[in-house]
């Protein structure tokens, strides 16, 4: 970080002394890009937001003489702007953001209608905004972003066929296509999606083994069909392909023990593990996997990266849902209480940040649903909605939340 900072400074002071030097300014941009994404990867938000921010507004002074790859660096910088705001909660200027961007990349295409990176880097974008959709529980609203990403990738796939990056792109996108049916409840259509892209990632990991990235893709695909499987009430399958795709990354992290992302998909895999297990009936080997993975993020939190910490307090929620289910009470009541702490503290040091807020008030509820102090966790948890709510910060999704919140706390008075 220092020396980005150092190579920002020296790049600023040149760009200043020679105003009227468009490649001077770029560098600024590019510096400011990547200082925006180191931050963004040790979970600080808003400072990275601060950084992509300026990249913008550089690349949009760049980008007036209408120039295709000016424009396309404000694209990336958009997107990059939106998943930030994304991260931070901002649903309003992530939409906005992530909607430019393809505004910029439809123009850009427009003007170069036979140039393939361009039709690439929008089907790109339209898969980053079906993600979004996707998060917000939008999924109706992904799967017309989905479907023009498919056709753009299969278009593409079929004009250039030994391109891997184009093949990686059309097998990313069904994947999406089957999250979105997954959301909407169409389980059946789902497994028949992933299962599709994992015959894609298949192809392109036999193709070239030693690619982790395409390696990692096939685990994570794995995985989401094992949730879908297990939906499907079909456990033994369910496990076959979430044995299989943990085996994948123990492989990759044996090559790579450092990576924290890999480390992740672990956590999040055993936890899956852990679902279906319990679908199984086996609830002690369930247990099991859940304190593996509480292990995990235990490990990964030490760093004191934001998200890797907000991990931690998730893991934490749902062994109290597991412990409340068995009646463990207490139990569970230990861990939605260290989960609320974990959870006030980030959201002290990112005050701004709704997805923070309202991870506050899923802890402050579930302490009240199992029975301590209802009225006082339900009132902090009203009062964090009612403010995101004049705000204009609370997601779509959680339109309904204060009336809820204000029903139950009636409930106890």
């Amino acid at each position: 970080m220092a020396l980005y900072r150092d190579a920002f400074a020296v790049a600023e002071a040149l760009a200043g002394e020679y105003p009227q030097d468009g490649d001077l300014k770029r560098d600024v941009a590019v510096i400011l890009e990547k200082i925006g994404d180191a931050l963004f990867a040790l979970g600080d938000f808003a400072a990275a937001s601060e950084m992509i921010r300026r990249d913008v507004a550089i690349s949009r002074e760049l980008a007036q003489n209408d120039d295709s790859e000016a424009l396309r660096d404000l694209a990336l910088a958009l997107e990059r702007l939106g998943e930030a705001g994304q991260a931070m909660g901002e649903t309003g200027s992530a939409l906005a953001n992530f909607t430019e961007a393809i505004a910029i990349k439809r123009r850009i295409v427009a003007k170069s209608p036979g140039k393939t990176d361009y039709r690439r880097d929008l089907g790109i974008a339209l898969s980053t905004l079906a993600d979004f959709r996707l998060a917000l529980n939008d999924a109706r609203g992904a799967l017309p972003l989905i479907a023009e990403a498919n056709d753009l990738f299969a278009y593409l796939a079929a004009s250039d066929p030994g391109n891997a990056f184009i093949a990686r792109n059309l097998a990313q996108s069904r994947l999406h296509e089957a999250d979105a049916r997954l959301a909407l409840g169409e389980v059946g259509e789902a497994i028949d999606g992933f299962a599709l892209a994992i015959e894609d990632f298949e192809a392109l990991a036999a193709a070239d083994p030693e690619n982790a990235r395409v390696s990692r893709d096939l685990a994570g695909a794995l995985a989401r069909l094992a949730t879908a499987l297990r939906l499907a009430g079909k456990a033994p399958q369910a496990q076959t392909a979430i044995d299989r795709s943990l085996a994948i990354n123990e492989t990759l992290r044996a090559a790579d023990p450092d990576s924290a992302d890999l480390a992740r998909d672990r956590l999040l895999g055993l936890e899956r593990r852990a679902d279906i297990l319990m679908a199984l009936g086996r609830r002690n080997a369930a247990e099991a996997s859940y304190g593996e993975a509480l292990a995990l993020a235990e490990t990964l939190a030490k760093s004191g990266n934001a998200m890797a910490v907000r991990d931690l307090s998730a893991m934490l929620m749902k062994i109290g849902d597991f412990s409340r289910a068995d009646g463990g009470r207490a139990v569970a009541l230990k861990n939605y209480e260290r989960a609320l702490a974990i959870r006030s503290r980030l959201a002290a040091a990112d005050p701004d940040n709704a997805a923070r807020q309202r991870d506050l008030i899923l802890a402050h509820t579930r302490l009240a649903e199992t029975g301590k102090n209802p009225r006082a966790n339900l009132a902090a948890a009203l009062a964090i909605a009612e403010a995101l709510e004049a705000a204009g910060t609370l997601a779509p999704a959680d339109a309904s939340m204060p009336a809820r919140l204000r029903e139950a706390l009636a409930r106890h008075r």
